[in-house]
C-alpha cells in the first residue's frame, strides 16, 4: 500500500527547523520506498539543502511575510487555504503532514478548521519557545500563546524538540499531550564531510563555534573568552549574519584581530569542528542546540553554555561535555582552558555514542510511529 507524507515548512532558508525538515523528507523517502513524501513550502526556492531526487517539492505559491498587519492576516487566511485541499478526501490528500515551526504548524491547523472532517493525522513540531523566537514583549507573548492554545489542541500529536520546550507548552496548555523527539543528524554525512581537508592557511591550533552571526549566538562571549585563553590558541566562527561587522570590531578592541577568524558560512561546518580543539556553544538560547550534537559526532570536547533550551539535555547534565553558568564569560574561558590541558581523545567513545541517539533513522521512525505507524513495518 502506497502512503502520502507531507512535511511542511515555510521556506528552505539556513536554519535548524528547515535542517530537520530536508533530513526527515530525505531519510523517509529513502528508507520508506512506499511512502511518497512531499515537501511543501510556501514559495519554492534555490537552496543550499541536498533534496533526495524521490522527494517531491509543492510549492503553495504564496508570500512568505508582509509586514503590514490586514494583508499579513489575509496572507494567513490564503496559505491555509491553499494548503486545504490536501486535507481533503481527494487525489490531493496527504494520509499525514508533519509541519515544522510556529508559523507553518499555525497554518497547518488553521487549514484543519477549513476542513474539519479530515481524516489527515496533523504533526505539529515547535522547535523554541516563545521568548526564544521573538522580541520579547507582552503583545507577542499573548498573540504567539493564543494561537498555541487555540490551534495546537487540533494536532494529531504535538512535538517538541527539547524537554524545555515541552515544558512552556504544557504551560500554556494544561491538557495538551507533548511528545519529546530531538532533532535529527545525518550521521554518515557528517563523517564523510568531517575528513574533507581545511583551507591551507589554517596553520593554527584553534577553538571553534558554528552559528548565525546574531546576537543569540553569544560570539561576543566567546570573542571576550579568548582574552584569557593561550596566544596561540585562536578562535575560528563559521556562520554568518548581521553582527559580522560588531564582532570584527570586538575582535578589534581587544586587539585580537590576529586571533579571531569570521570565515563565513561553509556547508561544511563538520570539518572545522574535527580539527578543532574544542567546540563551544555561546548562545543565549536555544530551542534544542544540533550543533553541539553535531560536534560530539565528530568526537571533540564541547563547551556549551548552560542556555535554555537543549545543551544541558544533549550534554546529559555536563557526563558528556562542559557546562557552564550562562552569561559567566570568565567561567567559560575556565572550563575551555580545562579541554586544552586534558587529553582530547579522553572520552570520545562516549560523545559519539551520545550523538548516536540522535540519528536520523531514530528519529524519522520516532516521528513516522505518530504520523504514518501502520507505514512503518510494511
Amino acid at each position: 500500500m502506497k502512503y502520502r507524507l507531507g512535511i511542511y515548512i515555510p521556506t528552505l532558508d539556513i536554519g535548524g527547523g528547515q535542517q530537520v525538515a530536508v533530513l526527515l523528507a530525505n531519510q523517509i523517502a529513502q528508507a520508506y520506498p512506499h511512502i511518497e513524501v512531499v515537501l511543501f513550502l510556501f514559495q519554492k526556492e534555490a537552496t543550499n539543502y541536498y533534496i533526495h531526487p524521490a522527494v517531491k517539492v509543492q510549492s503553495l505559491g504564496i508570500t512568505v511575510y508582509h509586514p503590514n498587519f490586514l494583508r499579513r492576516t489575509g496572507s494567513f487566511i490564503n496559505k491555509a487555504a491553499r494548503l486545504a485541499p490536501y486535507l481533503r478526501n481527494s487525489e490531493m490528500r496527504m494520509d499525514a503532514i508533519i509541519s515544522i515551526l510556529f508559523n507553518s504548524n499555525t497554518v497547518l491547523l488553521a487549514a484543519k478548521t477549513l476542513q474539519p472532517q479530515t481524516t489527515t493525522r496533523l504533526i505539529v513540531s515547535e522547535q523554541t519557545t516563545i521568548g526564544n523566537a521573538l522580541p520579547f514583549s507582552r503583545k507577542n507573548y499573548l498573540r504567539v500563546s493564543w494561537l498555541r492554545r487555540w490551534f495546537y489542541p487540533q494536532a494529531t500529536a504535538v512535538v517538541a524538540a527539547s524537554e524545555g520546550v515541552a515544558e512552556e507548552l504544557r504551560v500554556l496548555s494544561k491538557n495538551l499531550k507533548v511528545q519529546t523527539i530531538y532533532n535529527p543528524l545525518d550521521l554518515k554525512t557528517i563523517d564523510a564531510q568531517s575528513q574533507i581537508p581545511l583551507p591551507d592557511w589554517v596553520k593554527f591550533d584553534y577553538i571553534v563555534g558554528v552559528g548565525r552571526y546574531h546576537n543569540q549566538k553569544g560570539f561576543d562571549w566567546l570573542i571576550q573568552a579568548l582574552v584569557q585563553l593561550p596566544l596561540d590558541i585562536h578562535l575560528v566562527l563559521v556562520g554568518d549574519g548581521p553582527e559580522r561587522e560588531s564582532l570584527t570590531q570586538l575582535a578589534k578592541t581587544l586587539n585580537l584581530q590576529d586571533r579571531v577568524h569570521l570565515v563565513g558560512f561553509d556547508t561544511n561546518p563538520f570539518r572545522w569542528m574535527k580539527r578543532s580543539r574544542c567546540f563551544v556553544l555561546s548562545s543565549r538560547y536555544e530551542g534544542f542546540g544540533i550543533v553541539v550534537a553535531e560536534a560530539l559526532a565528530v568526537g571533540v570536547p564541547v563547551v556549551s553554555m548552560n542556555c535554555p533550551f537543549g545543551p544541558e539535555e544533549i550534554l546529559q547534565q555536563g557526563k558528556v561535555g562542559e557546562l557552564v553558568k550562562l552569561g559567566d564569560v570568565d567561567g567559560m574561558a575556565a572550563a575551555i582552558q580545562r579541554v586544552l590541558e586534558a587529553d582530547g581523545s579522553e572520552n570520545k567513545v562516549m560523545r559519539q555514542q551520545r550523538a548516536a541517539d540522535f540519528a536520523v533513522d531514530k528519529i524519522a521512525e520516532a516521528y513516522l510511529r505518530l504520523a504514518l505507524p501502520e507505514a512503518i513495518n510494511q
